[in-house]
């Protein structure tokens, strides 16, 4: 999703305004929206979705009541919809039959869009879709459709940027929209109470005005909605104006982040705290590209008022990961115990989280914690991201390959109960160590969360000064241990639920963590885990001429979308660069080839889905990072190393393009579009070129070299010999009377040094290029 941040005027009817001048009721509480309540009642209880795909097999699950019937979301692949399926709520999946139903019937569309792991669904199923009075009028005067943002990225686009328009701004999940038969919204907003409360009108209210006002009021419905989709589609659409940019666009954008950089805690604000990948690694791209002017400064002594302009600015860059990073590490962002990050945290020290666990953010997080490992020297960085990785290939992989998309954030009906701890409860199971264990881990009686527990945090300090002393290694080896108990006893709790929706594009992003992770730690074990993942998604998702979308046990969805294509095609470089085997490069080549035809038009301009969908109210298009990087961005990251490697004219071309059509956005928001501007930084950076051939041991030790450097832009070409299909192994040969078996190329846009098959001249070759790559 985009950032929810928009500037354009809008105009709401006089008839709603007046009717719903209680607005204040939308967005009170959402999943990733504007404020989050964490003390809501009524929480999901069941945890399990390990629901059938047939009505029969649907009807052998211990949670089902066979007084209820089921409605059209049985057969479905989605674990979201597959939770509605015994709802009252008489949901349909979208689709022709639900639309044509509405066309036939005249009647309005409820459009409910949510995902398997987000609190306030369940709320807002617990407390109006599993009740009788809401499901039937529901029932009589609304065709209600139920979607799974995650496996409908497209319809989420739309119908999102239809509630912010409508509430100026804001925006979450559950989705609440409300639409004629043609498929224009005419309301809209995120969760709603059932019942009326505080002067503000509840879910039931809401639906008999609403069908009031469509029955008696039809005209203005009908220009309320055209009002509402006009705006809507002035947001989704793209400017037909290119613009190229210069390098100074990502010196603006560095400026606009470090402004909102909280220097006391980390993170970007003072409110509720994401993770920002993208941004973070913009920063960390920025100081290493300028450090070398501090070192300047310092030589001479007399810096000029430039160079100390940029020397703050460097600083700062550098400062704000570190504090960003070490917060998030830390505190209850991060699982002390099993690893990886949460969602979010809902106060400034990232101390209390949102504890669902989502594929994307952890994948994310994992290479700009190694690239940090790399520049700051840091064990913890190293480690945490080690840890991650560990979590995910735990708890979160599919038999069949991949890895599942999310772990909610409630178990056994309270949010967080899994993860949180009474002191007594840490005294009793550490015993003696507990003392110990406590100058290392903030645990208190009165706790710092729910009912008097705890989330377990770091003792920033005491890990501080721990680092570098004599007894490092015992002290972290004896932590390590004492965590490994409370795991122990942590582990038959009842488990958060599973959303085992294997979601291709952020399968794509889990293969760049997995290939990082092996570059930078050298653990066989993740590249295990990405040749296996990158069979999968070329294998399974990928049937030779589409790149599926979701999976889920055999099952998957309909739909081709941007993301997967831009993700896993990234992923594969990545791979290639950590193994070295072509077929990568040759998947990721032809994903871009066919994703330039099926998501761009002749402007260059990318869209999320393919032209030519008829249940579409526009073509929906996503250039802002949001929770993850823009799609687009993606593809034109991954299409740029592509034609870097292989010198694929078409491609680069292509990328020009498309970056010239993101010029009016990027100059409009820099700081939105973070990871497109560091596809357009690339083109003004010299680019690291490594090209390695000859026996694989002798490749690998070249190879370690080079993970063990930070490159803001880097390519990697290996082979057994000479590839005419790689541009940077064309006419590579390996030196006779090599010794390591290996001969290495170190180049710089295509100029290369002396080739070398002396490993401690490669690396010499390495590091002196290092320090010219800015």
């Amino acid at each position: 999703m985009s950032v929810y941040k928009i500037t354009r005027q809008r105009k709401v009817a006089t008839l709603f305004m007046t009717l719903f001048s209680a607005m204040a009721l939308i967005n009170t509480v959402s999943c990733s929206s504007s404020s989050t309540n964490k003390s809501g009642a009524n929480a999901m209880t069941d945890n399990s979705i390990d629901k059938a795909t047939t009505q029969e097999e649907v009807a052998a699950q211990e949670w089902y009541d066979p007084a209820k019937k089921l409605n059209h979301l049985v057969g479905e692949s989605s674990p979201y919809l597959l939770m509605h399926a015994d709802n009252p709520v008489n949901w349909y999946p979208w689709g022709e039959e639900a639309l044509q139903r509405a066309r036939d019937e005249n009647k309005p569309i409820f459009l409910s869009v949510g995902y398997a792991s987000c609190h306030w669904c369940h709320v807002m199923e617990h407390e109006s879709f599993v009740d009788d009075s809401v499901a039937d009028y529901l029932n009589e005067h609304f065709i209600s459709i139920k979607v799974d943002r995650e496996q409908r990225p497209d319809i989420d686009q739309i119908y999102m940027t239809a509630v912010q328009v409508f509430t100026r701004g804001a925006g979450g999940w559950p989705m609440s929209v409300f639409m004629t038969p043609d498929l224009k919204p005419f309301f809209a907003g995120t969760y709603f109470p059932r019942d009326d409360a505080y002067g503000r009108p509840g879910f039931l209210t809401l639906l008999g005005n609403l069908n009031k006002v469509f029955v008696e009021n039809r005209g203005e419905v009908d220009q309320q909605a055209e009002k509402l989709t006009k705006l809507v589609k002035q947001q989704l659409q793209l400017s037909s104006e290119r613009v190229s940019l210069g390098k100074g666009i990502f010196e603006q954008a560095i400026e606009q982040s470090l402004s909102h950089v909280d220097y006391t805690f980390g993170g970007f604000g003072t409110d509720k705290k994401f993770p920002h990948a993208s941004e973070l690694a913009a920063l960390l791209r920025y100081y290493v590209l300028n450090k070398s002017t501090l070192a300047e400064s310092d030589s001479k002594g007399n810096s000029t008022i430039e160079i100390e302009t940029q020397n703050k600015k460097t600083l700062q860059a550098a400062e704000a990961v570190n504090k960003t990073l070490t917060g998030m590490m830390s505190h209850g962002m991060y699982d002390q115990i099993g690893g990886g990050f949460h969602r979010y945290t809902v106060d400034r020290q990232w101390a209390v989280p949102h504890f669902e666990k989502m594929l994307y953010d952890n994948s994310l997080l994992v290479p700009v914690y190694l690239d940090a490992s790399l520049v700051f020297n840091s064990v913890d960085y190293l480690n945490a991201a080690v840890e991650t990785l560990d979590f995910m290939r735990r708890e979160m992989s599919d038999p069949a390959g991949g890895f599942y998309s999310a772990l909610d954030a409630d178990s056994d009906g309270e949010e967080g109960k899994f993860y949180s701890w009474l002191k007594q409860d840490v005294d009793a199971l550490l015993g003696s160590d507990a003392d110990f264990y406590y100058q290392y881990y903030v645990v208190t009686n009165s706790g710092n969360f729910e009912h008097g527990t705890n989330v377990l945090a770091r003792n920033e300090r005491a890990f501080e000064e721990l680092s570098g002393a004599t007894e490092e290694t015992s002290i972290r080896k004896r932590l390590t241990n004492l965590n490994s108990k409370l795991f122990a006893a942590r582990s038959p709790r009842i488990r958060p639920m599973t959303d085992d929706k294997v979601i291709t594009g952020w399968n794509g992003m889990a293969l760049t963590a997995f290939a990082k992770g092996y570059q930078i730690s050298g653990e066989e074990r993740f590249l295990e885990s990405a040749r296996r993942l990158g069979h999968f998604l070329k294998e399974t998702m990928y049937d030779g001429k589409v790149l599926r979308h979701t999976y889920r046990k055999g099952a998957f969805s309909k739909g081709q979308f941007l993301e997967d294509y831009g993700y896993v095609a990234n992923g594969m470089v990545d791979l290639y660069e950590a193994d070295g085997d072509y077929q990568w490069l040759e998947f990721a080549t032809t994903l871009i080839h066919s994703s330039l035809k099926l998501f761009s038009d002749e402007t260059g301009a990318l869209y999320i889905s393919p032209a030519g969908n008829d249940d579409h109210l526009v073509r929906p298009s996503d250039v802002f990072d949001g929770s993850y990087p823009a799609p687009g961005s993606a593809l034109l990251q991954a299409a740029q190393r592509v034609a870097a490697v292989t010198d694929d004219k078409e491609i680069s071309g292509r990328v020009k393009l498309s970056l010239e059509s993101l010029g009016v956005s990027i100059k409009r928001s820099p700081v939105g579009m973070m990871s497109a501007l560091m596809v357009l930084h690339n083109e003004f950076i010299p680019r690291a070129e490594f090209a390695i051939v000859g026996e694989k041991q002798g490749r690998d030790l070249f190879l370690k070299t080079i993970y063990g450097q930070y490159f803001p832009y880097r390519i990697i070409a290996t082979s057994e010999s000479a590839d005419d299909r790689v541009a940077l192994l064309r006419d590579r040969v390996v030196l006779s009377g090599s010794e390591s078996g290996a001969t290495g190329y170190v180049c710089q846009n295509y100029a290369c040094q002396l080739p070398t098959s002396d490993p401690q001249e490669f690396a010499k070759q390495v590091q002196a290029l290092q320090g010219t790559n800015h």
